[in-house]
């Protein structure tokens, strides 16, 4: 069995971090009512920044390890299991708890999450997944010159391109299949021609595109204010597709790849919870289950206060440590069920 880079492991739960982190701030309002220009506005800006790279090492991680890999269809299978049990098991539980009325358009989603997109990334992760193989084949017989060539393209097409006016290529902000296809080609190209080290130049990469995006908030969102209308432009790098948010994601991924093993107890455990990563997006992110308690914090908190931040904190560590709880759970449960049926 091939040994695991703790690595690439640490970054899988740091990345979910920052997701929950960030839906932290966007789902409790907090980016709509902090006040401009105050301390706390920069802050949680670049808190906001600095989160924005989760989805994409994700991604990368997929491209890192799947260009060398075997396709699996049981993997496929798993994945589409993990997204309905939870979307069914949790509509189930609201119901039952009589944590509000359903229609029955949202039983159906429920019962078909990954045809209703009731999870984005998941529906294009698995389509990706299953395109894999064939993508596999075209990036294998570039040689690297032509790789880099179609990285800048796809980069031009989908990343630059995307921040004028318009639907452009429909990639959607990085809300697409697109762009998971964009960035899954980066993270091949990194395990095929990559090299180690450098550490300091993507710790200034990675610097230098998070001061970016809050720079390009801070004074875009000044300039509205003698320019009406430039406001809706002061997020135009808060994006996956951002030319930002993917240089800090591969900067990041640079960074963490080639941490070396030590086989120590921490690490041991961090081996058993990166797996449930997956289960933590699917819980937290659940529709029906998300506007409880996200809805709940969003009227009871103040955006304008510093103790906004002790909750930024300790709502991502409680929402990641439960749903990694519940995940453990389930593949406990899952195991048992497949011991009994191996035994008949």
């Amino acid at each position: 069995m091939k040994k695991r880079k703790i690595g690439v492991e640490y970054l899988r739960i740091v990345s979910m971090l920052l997701i929950v982190a960030n839906h932290f701030l966007l789902f409790t309002g907090v980016l709509d009512n902090v006040k401009p220009f105050t301390i706390s506005y920069y802050i949680v800006w670049l808190l906001e920044a600095i989160g924005y790279v989760g989805v994409d090492c994700y991604v990368l991680i997929s491209g890192y390890f799947l260009i060398q890999s075997k396709f699996s269809w049981k993997k496929v299978l798993g994945l589409i299991g993990e997204v309905w049990f939870y979307s069914v098991v949790i509509l189930v539980c609201l119901i039952v708890t009589k944590q509000g009325i359903y229609s029955s358009a949202q039983i159906l989603n429920a019962f078909l999450p990954v045809s209703t997109r009731q999870y984005w990334f998941m529906t294009d992760y698995i389509i990706l997944y299953i395109l894999s193989p064939f993508i596999n084949i075209g990036l294998q017989n570039l040689d690297q010159k032509q790789f880099k060539k179609l990285l800048l393209i796809l980069l031009i097409l989908f990343s630059i391109w995307d921040i004028f006016p318009g639907q452009q290529t429909g990639v959607q902000r990085g809300y697409s299949l697109y762009w998971l296809i964009v960035v899954y080609s980066i993270g091949a190209y990194i395990r095929l021609y990559s090299r180690e080290g450098q550490a300091r130049i993507w710790k200034i990469l990675y610097i230098v595109c998070i001061v970016g995006m809050l720079g390009s908030k801070v004074i875009i969102s000044a300039c509205a204010r003698i320019v009406p209308g430039v406001e809706s432009y002061s997020e135009i790098f808060y994006s996956h597709s951002s030319i930002f948010v993917i240089g800090s994601a591969v900067a990041l991924f640079m960074l963490f790849k080639d941490k070396q093993n030590r086989d120590t107890r921490f690490e041991k455990w961090i081996l058993k919870i990166s797996p449930l990563t997956f289960g933590v997006y699917l819980i937290h992110m659940n529709a029906n289950l998300a506007k409880i308690y996200w809805g709940q914090l969003k009227y009871s908190l103040d955006a304008n206060s510093y103790g906004i931040f002790l909750w930024y904190i300790v709502s991502t560590v409680i929402v990641f440590g439960i749903s990694t709880i519940i995940d453990q759970i389930r593949n406990i449960g899952v195991k048992q069920i497949k011991n009994i049926f191996m035994r008949k």
